[in-house]
């Protein structure tokens, strides 16, 4: 049985002074966000240090679909070179791994974890980075922004339950 996902241990940063976010790490993986991007940094196969870079309103609507879906969807694609791919008791979670051009290179990452640390980490950050007024799980159109300095929180959207097509 896995422990309780608030049993888990989050690796993350005192908030930043300037910006108010925290750092997580998870893994190798570490998890940086400013006004708005969100920063992923990894080592690659070969120890070499690497970084991706993508706009922090489409990381927390990938990172949104995770966690609300429970890692249900086999494949969550943030973007080109980062996701996740359900394993039903572990989670994968990639850089670069299923981009031609990053693999060939050999600068990509794929590391597996236990969907309880996975999701307390992704939770956690998800909690951290998504500011009041912002819902990631709302249309673009139908929110506030995800940019700027840490302004609050949105906990009530975040953590709101799903409700399934019948």
């Amino acid at each position: 049985m896995n422990a309780p996902t608030e049993l888990v241990k989050v690796a993350a940063s005192a908030p930043d002074s300037t910006l108010g976010y925290k750092s997580f790490t998870l893994g190798s993986f570490t998890f940086r966000r400013d006004e708005y991007f969100a920063h992923i940094s990894w080592k690659t196969r070969d120890g070499r240090p690497l970084s991706h870079t993508m706009d922090a309103g489409s990381f927390l609507r990938a990172l949104m679909r995770d966690v609300a879906w429970g890692f249900f969807y086999g494949w969550v694609n943030f973007d080109n070179v980062i996701g996740t791919v359900n394993r039903y008791t572990s989670v994968d979670l990639y850089a670069g791994s299923y981009n031609a051009t990053m693999k060939s290179a050999a600068v990509d990452l794929l590391e597996n974890f236990p969907t309880d640390q996975i999701r307390a980490t992704f939770e956690a950050m998800l909690d951290d980075w998504t500011n009041e007024g912002f819902d990631p799980f709302a249309a673009p159109q139908e929110t506030g922004t995800a940019y700027g300095r840490k302004r609050g929180n949105n906990r009530a959207k975040i953590t709101r339950a799903r409700e399934a097509a019948a």
